[in-house]
């Protein structure tokens, strides 16, 4: 009978023994793919339970050890949940710090962006950074907003600023805000970029192409001709989460911000789409294609070389010919060759299509023949 029952027992001891075996294993590999720490909790038991059992099995003198020590491994499993239950808020504060995060810029980020939020340092209450800066807005967008009822108009607005900032954001950009018809975006925080001028400058190219497959949509509707115009610029300025007590927005100020939309609205100005200033020409000579338009000078800032982003560089050729009149007649100009100048602007406007910049220069010829400039000239367009 004595033997009988040792047998029962070995033998349930020995399905415990098992059966805590394959659970260890089990949630091994669960806490491996979910990390959860109420898994560490019940390896613990399974363990005290399964050296329980492994003790009855084989006996002998590991009995009177574990006679010693089995209130000591009756307590593992209760240290564990308490050290565990410390790991899970720790982790739990993480967790809630970096939804927080997210919410805050989910309005501001792309999804792939708003991933990487986690793993970087981010802060929302200001800091100055250099920052590539893009201002877009809709050239004669009063006369728009005249022309079209409030309905129509506001359903038009809500589709050009949806597909331009999903462009925006597909090019990893941080959404400023909207003023009306504008846009803000700017590329290096909250998270950094390695290329942040090149996707700046991808950004607006893809903007110019993508208003092109809207605009017979929008004409066919009744909907007048629209066109955008672009400013960039990269450069220090103040960024972080601006406003009053009742509403915040992640934004920027500075003096290379107001340079961006200064250039943005100078397209209106020259004919152009895209304007940048030279420091960020150089990086992208292999992409796009650039051409001079002008010195500016905004107060008493330094006067800023600008160029027009024209093309990729898979349309060089038809460009050939424009440059290199183009580029006599501004030398021509800026050495007080007028009547050179005059002529050399008008035959590159013949071979550009739309060309506005010549014109511009050639309205300017016509006032300094008849009223030259001072000696002090030195070309600059002073704003």
């Amino acid at each position: 009978m004595i033997y009988w029952s040792m047998d029962i027992e070995h033998g349930a001891a020995l399905l415990v023994f098992l059966y805590a075996l394959y659970g260890l294993v089990k949630l091994q590999n669960l806490y491996r793919r979910t990390k959860d720490l109420e898994f560490i909790i019940l390896l613990s038991i399974i363990l005290v339970v399964g050296l329980d059992a492994g003790i009855i099995l084989y006996g002998g003198s590991s009995i009177k050890l574990f006679s010693r020590f089995q209130y000591v491994l009756a307590l593992v499993p209760l240290l564990m949940f308490i050290i565990c239950r410390h790991l899970a808020g720790a982790r739990s504060q993480a967790v809630s710090a970096s939804v927080m995060l997210r919410n805050a810029f989910q309005s501001y980020l792309g999804s792939a962006s708003l991933d990487r939020l986690a793993e970087e340092q981010v802060t929302l209450s200001g800091e100055k950074k250099v920052l590539t800066v893009l201002h877009c807005n809709i050239k004669g967008f009063r006369f728009l907003s005249d022309k079209l009822g409030p309905q129509e108009f506001i359903h038009f607005l809500n589709t050009y600023l949806s597909d331009m900032s999903d462009i925006i954001l597909q090019y990893k950009g941080t959404l400023g805000k909207y003023v009306g018809d504008e846009i803000w975006a700017f590329w290096g925080a909250p998270l950094s970029e390695e290329n942040p001028i090149s996707l700046a400058s991808e950004a607006s190219f893809a903007l110019v192409k993508r208003l092109k497959q809207l605009r017979p949509v929008w004409e066919k509707k009744g909907l007048p001709r629209v066109e955008i115009q672009i400013g960039l610029n990269t450069g220090n300025v103040i960024v972080g989460n601006m406003g009053s007590n009742k509403r915040f927005d992640y934004s920027i100020v500075g003096y290379q911000a107001r340079l961006a939309k200064v250039l943005g609205r100078l397209n209106k100005v020259y004919g152009t789409k895209i304007l940048l200033p030279e420091s960020m020409v150089e990086s992208l000579k292999e992409r796009f294609i650039f051409r001079e338009v002008d010195w500016v000078a905004t107060g008493k800032k330094k006067p800023v070389r600008v160029y027009e982003l024209l093309d990729s560089m898979d349309g060089l050729s038809k460009y050939t010919k424009f440059f290199e009149v183009y580029t006599l007649a501004l030398a021509a100009y800026r050495k007080r060759e007028w009547l050179k100048a005059k002529s050399l602007f008008e035959e590159a406007s013949t071979l550009h299509k739309g060309e506005g910049v010549c014109k511009v220069y050639m309205d300017r010829i016509k006032g300094y023949i008849h009223s030259p400039p001072t000696k002090d000239w030195d070309g600059v367009m002073r704003l």
